[in-house]
């Protein structure tokens, strides 16, 4: 029981720690997009053209819902020919 505390106890105050200096404004850093694609494509004579599918707020939540909800049926409904039947589905027609 002591370890699980003291593991837990570690955990958290790395959390914080890292967290903490996270959280401190220091040095920004720029991301893939700024720092390499966006040189190289201006390098190359290449402009930003903007998103495929401009969806704005809540919209593009609800698309990506939609999308994993849509995904998520396909894969349940073909799941056993996709991966096969299971040691347990021996017995059973559907396979």
């Amino acid at each position: 029981m002591k370890k699980k505390i003291i593991t837990v106890l570690a955990v958290l105050a790395g959390a914080v720690v890292i967290g903490s200096f996270m959280l401190s404004g220091g040095a920004q850093w720029s991301g893939i997009d700024d720092s390499v694609v966006k040189r190289i494509a201006e390098e190359n004579g290449k402009t930003n053209v903007g998103p495929t599918f401009n969806l704005q707020g809540d919209l593009l939540l609800f698309a990506f819902l939609m999308a994993g909800i849509g995904g998520g049926f396909l894969l349940g409904y073909y799941y056993r020919q996709l991966f096969g039947a299971t040691p347990t589905d021996k017995g059973s027609k559907d396979v």
